[in-house]
């Protein structure tokens, strides 16, 4: 099983639609909806699996406004929050 830790937007905090994590990214991982952030986990997966870290987009975030949770690849291959 793979197991990585991943950015995801988080709850307690909202989004202030600065978009620096958007422009942070280093694999253009990240875009914003006008409504939240998505975040391409398959891109972001593979360039943390690659490099092993990333804390880009958490890093200029002012607001505070992602988190890296604990995600695993299931068995159909899609990257899925570990509860």
């Amino acid at each position: 099983m793979i197991v990585l830790y991943l950015p995801q937007a988080s709850h307690e905090v909202s989004c202030k639609n600065c978009i620096d994590c958007v422009n942070a990214c280093p694999v253009k991982a990240i875009r914003n909806s006008g409504k939240g952030l998505i975040f391409d986990r398959v891109g972001c997966a593979e360039y943390v699996a690659k490099m092993e870290e990333c804390l880009e987009c958490i890093t200029v975030c002012k607001a505070g406004a992602i988190s890296m949770k604990c995600f695993v690849k299931d068995t159909e291959g899609k990257w899925v929050r570990e509860t």
